[in-house]
């Protein structure tokens, strides 16, 4: 690249989108299109075999009425190579090696990459987010299998009690999700990973105080019907005689 060496992975960036059109075709070759076709290996040309054999060919090159490309690394002795920034507290290893055809200016060029990794973030990170969804939702299938056991109303049971678990499921995994990301921003980002955490740590909270109060209502329950249903022997029946006259 002008007076640069590049190495063979910033080669492989090179797109190939133009066909070459000045190549003339060899013995017992045709061009059609943007392919070169033979049938020289080819078993039958009638019968169920007919086809079987036929090679089609499509060469490709960069284009080359665009030749310039602009390049992002470290010069070593007229050599691109990898430039590794300084190790910093929970970051190692970061590299900057890229290239991108046509003449781009370094704001453009660092504009173009800090998009392209908000994007994998994001993407990454919703990924993660329907992961813990799913793994969440998956924890009620047994209910799931039992309900469509029910004779008739089975399957209508089994597909409410499935949809009810996807929505009431994407609570905790929002607040595990939020968890993760408050953890890793806790120290590098304060004012971000200690809001996350909150919210995780308030909604788990809430979730495991409903919980208690859920169980401990139906022990509640429970003692107050033992009452009702307490036998007779156990009643003391207090009286006074009567004597007769």
């Amino acid at each position: 690249v002008g007076s640069f060496t590049i190495e063979n992975e910033l080669v492989q960036k090179v797109p190939l989108d133009a066909d070459v059109n000045n190549f003339s075709a060899p013995l017992n070759w045709t061009k059609s299109s943007s392919y070169y076709e033979s049938s020289k290996w080819e078993v039958s040309s009638t019968g169920a075999a007919a086809g079987i054999g036929q090679v089609r060919v499509q060469l490709r090159t960069n284009d080359w009425s665009e030749p310039t490309a602009t390049v992002l690394g470290k010069n070593t002795k007229g050599t691109i190579n990898k430039w590794t920034a300084d190790d910093s507290w929970g970051c190692s290893g970061f590299t900057l090696h890229d290239l991108r055809m046509g003449v781009k200016d370094k704001d453009t060029l660092f504009e173009e990459l800090e998009g392209e990794s908000t994007f994998t973030t994001w993407a990454v990170r919703l990924l993660g987010f329907l992961v813990l969804w799913c793994a969440f939702s998956l924890c009620a299938a047994p209910l799931e299998v039992v309900a469509d056991c029910i004779p008739f109303v089975g399957p209508y049971l089994g597909d409410a009690i499935e949809a009810i678990a996807c929505v009431v499921c994407c609570c905790p995994a929002c607040a595990c999700c939020l968890g993760v990301a408050g953890l890793v921003w806790v120290a590098m980002r304060p004012m971000i990973g200690i809001p996350l955490m909150l919210i995780f740590i308030c909604t788990m909270g809430g979730m495991i105080a409903l919980k208690c109060y859920s169980k401990r209502k139906k022990e509640e329950e429970k003692k107050e019907e033992e009452k009702k249903e307490k036998p007779l022997e156990d009643v003391v029946v207090m009286g006074i005689p009567v004597e007769k006259e």
